[in-house]
């Protein structure tokens, strides 16, 4: 037989584009193996934190922030974040940031230990490797109110009501004065209408924490030819609903009131709702964002909407005063004219947002109550009470949320009491009082909430609240 000769091997010629192609794959596929390789090793780094480590005179309500190199993957086998001493809350993420916000008032002038723990797990893969520790100190809740500056126009102050003989400090210096002011839930901001020398006026706010040299007011909304106040914070601290009442003529007459959203990072500004004759003032929301409130004066009733779900309830009202959120539950707390033992007089009414019930809460008995202020826990209300024993001055009082005769913590035929607030941990309140029978300003008291220690903070000041 014949024997077959091998034939020739015939050889593969490459390009230059083929070499230069096989080279890229091969880079890519060896970056792609180093990537797998060393993930564990590299790990996640946490690249931000606020506060910030070493920061002093935190906000008892400041949220609590940590920023990762790369999103966590939630499997809920591990808390993203710990605080010592332990605190309760909610946590939100933003993308790549854990945001804690606390359910309570941290411990005042306390210094704590937060802690992200190892093992967390990225969503690009990695792990955190090994425990991130920071610490922050806690200040303590400080007061706020408007007081009459040396030309006799209101500004905002603060004072500190630790201090044996506490001394204000001046936030604000408007040229024509403050109309109203909102501080943030976090105590961070303070929102405020500063007016203008036309009739109208504008947003603006102030950091009452930064240093003095850049502690100087910031215009957030340029309110053209209209008078814009009211300012109401939304729960994350990102956004407002204010009042925009338009400029009708030179003399500063006013239109009726519109609801709009101010997002304070972009500036944007749009109407609350589309129909552009809704009419409102007077806006709160819930603590939980949800619901929104407001007086509606054309229908004569206390407006209650979901931003989530369009869900809307309207509560007819004579007083057209704004409702008072529990910082706890979906409960709303009017001031309205009911008739009683006595003929009409100003009842507190509690409105259940989701069910549409309304409680009376107050006594038949009684000539007028008002001011209601929710304790921090939303287990109590603070009140004033006018009877018919007292029917000039009135009483401060306490009650259960859920009604009751409650208990008597202050009482003075000398002088009329209004703008209750609580402390951020319940101990104590603020009230502004004003003597009657001759005529004078209005001064800021504080007491404690078995109505002792009562002492005065400013021998001029109104409208207080607590900056936590």
């Amino acid at each position: 037989m014949e024997e077959l000769s091998p034939q020739p091997r015939r050889r593969l010629r490459l390009t230059r584009f083929d070499r230069l192609a096989w080279l890229t794959l091969s880079l890519l596929w060896a970056a792609t193996a180093v990537v797998v390789a060393r993930g564990d090793q590299v790990g996640i780094r946490v690249v931000a934190v606020s506060p910030a480590d070493g920061a002093e005179g935190v906000s008892t309500m400041a949220p609590v922030q940590v920023t990762f190199s790369q999103p966590i993957l939630l499997t809920g086998a591990l808390r993203s974040l710990v605080l010592d001493p332990p605190a309760g809350g909610t946590a939100q993420w933003r993308g790549d940031t854990l945001v804690f916000y606390p359910g309570e008032p941290l411990q005042p002038d306390t210094l704590y230990t937060a802690t992200v723990p190892a093992g967390l797990q990225g969503e690009q893969g990695g792990t955190v490797r090994r425990p991130f520790r920071w610490q922050f100190r806690t200040g303590h809740p400080r007061v706020l109110f408007m007081a009459p500056d040396a030309q006799d126009r209101y500004q905002i102050f603060l004072l500190d009501p630790t201090q044996p003989d506490p001394r204000p400090t001046q936030l604000t210096a408007a040229e024509a004065g403050v109309w109203d002011y909102a501080a943030s839930p976090d105590g961070s901001r303070v929102a405020f209408a500063a007016v203008r020398d036309d009739g109208g006026s504008d947003l603006w706010t102030v950091e009452p924490d930064t240093a003095a040299a850049a502690a100087a007011p910031q215009q957030v909304l340029a309110c053209a030819d209209a008078f814009c106040s009211g300012p109401a914070w939304h729960p994350d601290g990102r956004r407002l609903v204010y009042e925009r009442r338009a400029l009708l003529n030179a003399d500063g007459a006013q239109g009726p009131p519109r609801l709009w959203w101010l997002d304070l990072a972009s500036g944007e500004t749009v109407p609350v709702f589309d129909d552009s004759q809704w009419l409102g003032f007077g806006a709160s929301l819930s603590a939980d964002g949800r619901w929104l409130s407001h007086v509606a004066p054309d229908k004569q009733a206390i407006y209650l909407y979901n931003l989530e779900d369009g869900r809307s309830l309207e509560i007819p009202t004579q007083m057209n005063e704004p409702g008072v959120w529990s910082p706890q539950s979906p409960l709303l707390l009017l001031v309205d004219m009911v008739a009683g033992d006595r003929g009409y007089a100003s009842h507190i009414l509690r409105v259940n947002a989701e069910s549409g019930q309304v409680v009376d809460l107050s006594d038949p008995a009684t000539l007028g109550d008002a001011s209601p202020a929710w304790s921090p826990d939303g287990r109590e209300i603070a009140f004033t009470r006018r009877t018919a024993q007292n029917p000039i001055g009135g009483q401060v009082r306490t009650m259960s949320a859920a009604g009751g005769e409650g208990r008597v913590l202050y009482e003075s035929t000398d002088y009329h009491h209004g703008g209750l607030s609580w402390s951020p941990d319940g101990r104590s309140l603020l009230m502004q009082r004003t003597v009657l029978r001759q005529v004078s300003s209005p001064e800021v008291w504080q007491m404690d909430r078995d109505g002792g220690n009562l002492r005065q903070l400013s021998p001029a000041g109104a409208w207080p609240r607590w900056l936590p």
